[in-house]
Formats: C-alpha cells, sequence, structure tokens
C-alpha cells in the first residue's frame, strides 16, 4: 500500500518549472498552486527553535509567504523540479534570518538607548558597557542558524567600525574587544570621563548610520 503510494508519487512530480512559467505569465491559479506545494517546507522551518522561539509561526508564515511571491514574480532560470524545494527552503531561511538580525540589531540599539542615561553620563557606570559581553555569554545556542547569524551580525559589525574616526574605533575597540571601562579609558587617553563618553556616543550614532544602511536597506 505504501510502496504504491510511493511509486505513484514518484512517477507525478510536483511541476514547479511549469507552474512557475504559469505563475509569471499572471496566472494566480499557478502561483497558488506553488505556495501551497511550498507548504511542508514552510512548516519544516516552523519546527526550527531559532525561528519558532524568535519569530513564532504567524510571522514565519507571513515572511515566508511574502519571500514566495517576491521569487515567483522575480525568478525566470530554475534548476530541474527535483531540486526547486531546497532552493525554496534555502530562500525562506535566508529571509527568517534576515528578519531576526534586523529585529536583533533594532533592540541592541533599544537596549543601548534605554541604558544611556543622564545618569550613566553623571557618575561614569559602565552598566551598557557590559551588555555585549553579558549577551554572548548567556547565548549558548549551538542551533547552525544561530551561529550563522552571529557571525554574519559580528562580521557587519566590524566592518562598520573599521570606517569610524580614529578616536571613536580606538574607544569602541577598548570597550568591547579589551573590555576596558570608560573610566580606564579616560584615563589611558588623558582626557576627561565625559569627553571619553561624548566621543563613545558619537561612536554609537555613527555605528547606528552605518549599519543602518548595511542592514535596513
Amino acid at each position: 500500500m505504501n510502496q504504491k503510494g510511493n511509486d505513484t508519487e514518484s512517477e507525478n512530480p510536483t511541476p514547479w518549472n511549469r507552474w512557475f512559467r504559469q505563475a509569471n505569465a499572471d496566472d494566480p491559479g499557478a502561483a497558488h498552486s506553488i505556495i501551497v506545494a511550498a507548504q511542508p517546507l514552510i512548516q519544516h522551518l516552523c519546527n526550527v527553535p531559532l525561528f519558532r522561539n524568535q519569530l513564532g509561526k504567524d510571522e514565519i508564515y507571513s515572511i515566508a509567504y511574502y519571500t514566495l511571491v517576491k521569487f515567483i514574480n522575480k525568478k525566470k532560470n530554475l534548476p530541474d523540479d527535483a531540486e526547486i524545494p531546497f532552493l525554496l527552503l534555502s530562500v525562506i531561511r535566508c529571509a527568517l534570518l534576515d528578519s531576526i538580525r534586523n529585529m536583533d540589531v533594532r533592540q541592541q540599539y533599544e537596549q543601548l538607548a534605554r541604558s544611556d542615561s543622564q545618569e550613566d553620563y553623571a557618575t561614569g557606570s559602565d552598566c551598557n558597557d557590559s551588555y555585549y559581553n553579558k549577551a554572548a555569554a548567556e547565548d549558548n545556542t549551538t542551533e547552525p542558524e544561530a551561529h550563522y547569524l552571529k557571525s554574519d551580525l559580528r562580521h557587519k559589525v566590524r566592518e562598520a567600525i573599521k570606517q569610524l574616526p580614529d578616536n571613536e574605533k580606538n574607544i569602541i575597540c577598548a570597550l568591547y574587544f579589551q573590555h576596558k571601562t570608560m573610566k580606564e579609558i579616560a584615563q589611558s587617553l588623558h582626557c576627561t570621563f565625559q569627553n571619553a563618553y561624548k566621543t563613545r556616543q558619537k561612536a554609537y550614532t555613527h555605528l547606528h548610520k552605518i549599519l543602518k544602511k548595511t542592514m535596513f536597506s
């Protein structure tokens, strides 16, 4: 019984290329068929803990549908029908990773904005300087998607830091790579804490602008 079902499925493979050609010819039925046939792929991604926990099932489906519609409208040359499910899975996974990456960057800057209070300015508190170190220590996930996300985000941040003026770059590197406090940085630069703090704020502003162009465009 099962063998017969498998034989029938192999004899009638999903006609992905035909559907894509019809969809590109403005056939709404073909586009609908593609989305319906992609349901198992989307459900598989809903079961990935990183996506499920960060986005939730409804958001995963929303991003997946939007990505599929864009892909249908843009893609002309496709591989054989048997390879298309793997291609669609990769395209949707990348879109989900991009969504989480953008969300994480926004949250990090919101966290920095909340923690950078006047009290921090007046007292020299380093509460927000430990934010990234604390987050990195708590992130012990072994999921491949999470590792890719962390690696990609780290690379973009490092590239953005390279574009900063030297004085701002030195402060950021001292904070996050040498793990110095703002007081230690001010002493090493032979300047007041207030001046070091102002330079740090300028660096944050410049980083935000650079990363916004890189990640949110």
